[in-house]
């Protein structure tokens, strides 16, 4: 990093600025300075800014405009930050620096920027940290990072002039600039490199440029050829703490919300102790020191007072966690204990045990308000009753679970079983050291299988079913012409005998391949040359559909009639690889030339209405439920379709029918369907990211499905032309699947008629085979109920008698082939006059003699 200066660092901008180059006596970091005599780095100073503001004063929000107009006028263009769920990645649930909203697409030259030179206010996610939030003064679970960024060709690419577009924001901004400090690093993270200048003053990092110049292969670090990039990451919240001097970041954050919150604390507050409090744990090292640590720091100090120590605590931490809930839902997350969102559960429910602990005379209503003075001091309006209606949900679980983990913590457990009860079901260190203040955690331990389980917030890249060694050109996909088109004339290219399995592969193809969801094709396949010479008459003797017998006749003009067989196969299955597509068939057949390609025709076309109905029910759950609604995952073929979506709770019978009917309007309406390609960063810009709604799409030109005033998709899948053709949309089921995410199955067009049908057969049926008039039938209920009961009563009766005569002087031998549990109750009345017993059952032995479990005066024993 050191062997070239020049080709490394922006050397020749800060030689400019009168800096001097010096080494740190402590890390023997390198670093630039005004002062020439300066021996140690900014890594080892403490906070100078506290209650000695520097720079032009301004508040949170002030900060990305003050930053963005300035940056403008140096030829930077302001975007919209993302969304914080980053549905455009496969390998990241959440945007955790401005720089991942560009990768992979953009840094690696796929596709054009929003501008060559632009700047972002993006909201980000880290939970690794999690414990130093509401402490430090600094941590947090969700922050901006105001985002400075240049893609570039090589020639174009200056890191000097971005260096100095940066300085010179500070020195605008009244900043005395004689007091930073420039830390020469490096930086690597999502598969590219660069080294970094960080600007440090007063102690505090307030930006970090790093001039991405190469990408990762196999550890080694590669220099682009075709893109350079900036990515300055600066912090929103540490450049507004700064500038104002308060105790801590959260104090200038969160104005409205710690106010509120200080205003509603059941504790009569001394406010100077409190800031001074507050002031030293943002001056306190707690990447070196624990909570412990701290104390002992304070009592030295003569300030410490426990109880306000953890209210400090309590509210900055409440502020943090309200703010990234409140943000991270309505970007379409769900706190649940899958994925990525097993942090969101987590701080819910570390935020609720300090609301219940400390505002918890009515904490339905103090979360409302709670959201409301959130979105005060957060510049975006959302939802907040959807958000509200979800943290409600969550804050009946975490009452639930809070009870099940007095019995579960009242037992010794080991690290890894508290380690478990933390991610799994979302108790937090407080609630368990709250249930059990004797509880033991080796923080060593917990840190490393914390560490660990980093990895489930990352998604797994699913691994292709295929490893074979296959060079042909891309294959033509003909299915996308239309998704009316039946059938394909194409050039036969090669075959592969892939696991006792034949595949064919041809220039184009009308067959769809299983992806996305949908299930493939199914058809036939037939050598054209060899056809042609066969006379029309040969296929009486074949059961094809009429439509694959209309399309060969065309071509029949011969005398033939023997081996038929030889030149066709049923294709069976479809698989893209590697942008080519396998056709998997039943047997292998000669062939000499073209291919005549027909698929199932009936069956495309459920499919297709299956798949299209599918992107109309998930806007239409959108649009009752809320922006948390995501598909995640899908299956089309041509019996129903199944969407999973994230959703906190099981909808009602009333919301079932109110999806239908609104699914059923539009469908009414013929709407148009318009199916084109757009560049990924002009999809996104005109759609947004709800475009990403089936998923994860590897294509710099995505495939764009739009329903006309309904839905938006990026989709490769088959879809009809107009919304009328779906016909009707009927739910057949809603089921929970797994926490947060809900399943509806559906059927659609003419399956609708054949399961009315199957339905009316089996009414048909249980009426001839019972006599019931259907029409009637709650009449037959209500008399089967009635003599369920009579019945029951008399078996109630039978039992009791059984019992009391087998009773001999106060003692009862029998055996029975009854259960226990059919008896129990029955024995349980006699238990005064019952002296000894013994009655074997079918499941065990009631003894008056001792048992593996006991009830009332009686035990039960257990077959071995």
């Amino acid at each position: 990093m050191q062997s070239d200066l020049e080709k490394l660092y922006p050397k020749k901008a800060l030689e400019s600025l009168d800096l001097y180059r010096k080494q740190c006596k402590i890390c023997n970091r390198f670093f630039w300075t005004k002062d020439k005599n300066r021996e140690v780095c900014g890594d080892h100073e403490n906070y100078g800014f506290i209650k000695n503001p520097l720079g032009t004063k301004l508040s949170y929000n002030e900060v990305y405009d003050n930053f963005a107009k300035y940056m403008n006028s140096r030829g930077y263009i302001s975007i919209n930050r993302y969304p914080v769920v980053a549905r455009w990645r496969d390998d990241i649930d959440f945007v955790i620096a401005s720089i991942a909203d560009f990768q992979p697409w953009v840094v690696e030259g796929y596709t054009d920027p929003p501008s060559k030179k632009l700047t972002v206010p993006q909201f980000c996610l880290r939970f690794n940290d999690i414990d130093n939030v509401g402490l430090t003064g600094r941590h947090y679970t969700g922050f901006v990072m105001i985002g400075q960024h240049a893609f570039m060709k090589p020639e174009e690419y200056n890191k000097d002039q971005y260096f100095l577009d940066l300085y010179y924001w500070f020195e605008e901004n009244k900043f005395p600039m004689e007091e930073f400090l420039f830390h020469e690093d490096k930086w690597e993270g999502g598969g590219n490199g660069g080294t970094s200048i960080e600007f440090f003053i007063r102690g505090l990092e307030v930006a970090n440029q790093v001039y991405m110049q190469y990408k990762i292969i196999d550890n080694q670090w590669v220099e682009l050829d075709k893109l350079k990039v900036l990515d300055m990451g600066m912090g929103q919240e540490r450049i507004a703490w700064i500038t104002n001097g308060t105790p801590t970041s959260y104090d200038i954050v969160f104005p409205n919300t710690v106010k509120f919150l200080l205003n509603n604390i059941n504790y009569d507050i001394d406010y100077d102790l409190f800031n001074k409090i507050s002031m030293y744990s943002s001056l306190f090292d707690f990447e070196k020191y624990d909570i412990n640590d701290f104390e002992k720091y304070l009592r030295e100090k003569g300030i410490y007072d426990n109880k306000l120590l953890e209210i400090m605590h309590a509210i900055y931490l409440i502020s943090d966690h309200i703010r990234t809930l409140y943000i991270a839902i309505s970007d379409g997350a769900l706190p649940s204990n899958m994925g990525g969102n097993y942090n969101l559960r987590l701080i819910s429910r570390r935020m609720f045990y300090f609301i219940d602990k400390y505002f918890g005379e009515d904490s339905y209503s103090f979360i409302k308000k709670l959201l409301n003075y959130i979105s005060l001091d957060w510049r975006e309006k959302v939802d907040i009753n959807e958000i509200y209606n979800i943290l409600i949900y969550e804050y009946e679980k975490y009452k639930d679970i809070k009870k099940n983990a007095q019995k579960l913590l009242d037992k010794n457990l080991d690290t890894r079983k508290i380690f478990e009860l933390y991610t799994s079901s979302g108790i937090s260190l407080e609630i368990m050291k709250d249930i059990n203040p004797n509880i033991n955690i080796n923080k060593e331990e917990f840190s490393r299988l914390l560490s660990q389980h980093k990895n489930i917030s990352k998604k797994e890249n699913k691994k292709e079913e295929f490893y074979i060694d296959i060079n042909y050109p891309e294959t033509y996909k003909s299915f996308y012409d239309s998704w009316k088109k039946y059938y394909e004339i194409s050039k036969f290219y090669g075959k592969i005998d892939y696991k006792n399995s034949i595949y064919y592969i041809f220039d184009r193809t009308v067959f769809y391949p299983t992806k996305g969801g949908q299930i493939h094709d199914t058809g036939y396949i037939f050598d054209l040359n060899n056809i042609k010479k066969y006379s029309k008459d040969v296929l009486d003797n074949y059961n094809f559909p009429d439509y694959v017998k209309d399309e060969l006749v065309k071509y029949m003009t011969g005398n033939l009639k023997e081996d038929f067989e030889k030149y066709f196969a049923r294709v069976v299955d479809v698989i893209e690889y590697k942008k080519i597509i396998l056709h998997k068939v039943d047997k292998d057949i000669e062939i000499s030339g073209e291919i005549l390609q027909i698929i199932d025709k009936g069956r495309r076309y459920r499919i297709s209405r299956h798949h299209t109905a599918t992107h109309l029910l998930t806007s239409v759950l959108r649009n009752i439920y809320g922006n948390h609604i995501w598909q995640a995952g899908a299956e089309k073929d041509e019996y129903e379709g199944r969407l999973d979506i994230t959703h906190y709770k099981v909808p009602s019978y009333e919301e079932i029918k109110l999806i239908e009917k609104n699914a059923n309007n539009i469908i009414l309406e013929g709407r148009k369907i318009n199916k084109f390609y757009l560049k990924r960063n002009e999809a996104e810009k005109l759609y947004g990211f709800t475009i990403y709604q089936g998923g994860f799409i590897p294509e710099t030109n995505l495939r764009i499905v739009n329903i006309e005033n309904t839905d938006v998709e990026a989709c490769s899948g088959t879809h009809l032309d107009n919304t009328l053709e779906i016909g009707l949309i009927k739910i057949i089921s809603v089921e929970k699947i797994a926490d947060g995410m809900i399943r509806f199955r559906f059927i659609a067009g003419d399956r609708i008629i054949e399961e009315y049908e199957n339905m009316e057969e089996r009414l048909n049926n249980i009426r001839n085979k019972y006599g019931i008039d259907i029409n009637n039938l709650n009449n037959y209920i209500e008399k089967i109920n009635k003599d369920r009961e009579e019945n029951s009563k008399k078996i109630n009766s039978l039992l009791e008698e059984y019992i009391r005569n087998n009773i001999k002087d106060g003692r009862i031998y029998m055996e029975t082939s009854l259960k226990i549990s059919d008896i129990i109750k029955y024995v349980l009345r006699y238990k005064d006059i019952i002296k000894d017993i013994e009655i074997k059952c079918k499941d065990g032995i009631i003894s008056s003699k001792g048992g593996d479990k006991k009830i009332d005066k009686f035990y039960i024993k257990n077959y071995e």
